[in-house]
């Protein structure tokens, strides 16, 4: 569980989607760094209910 609270962490304090571009991802359009952090959180959130 910390593990994966740990790297949610992380991906909320990213600045960047790391390879969001047409060269190193054909599905770079797709990447929401704010998706993913809204995703992060939400998870982590529960995470921390149930264990902590």
């Amino acid at each position: 569980e910390k593990a994966w609270m740990h790297s949610l962490e992380k991906v909320m304090l990213a600045e960047e989607v790391p390879a969001a571009n047409p060269i190193q991802c054909g599905n770079y359009r797709d990447l929401s760094l704010f998706g993913a952090k809204e995703y992060a959180r939400e998870v982590l959130e529960k995470l921390q209910r149930k264990y902590l």
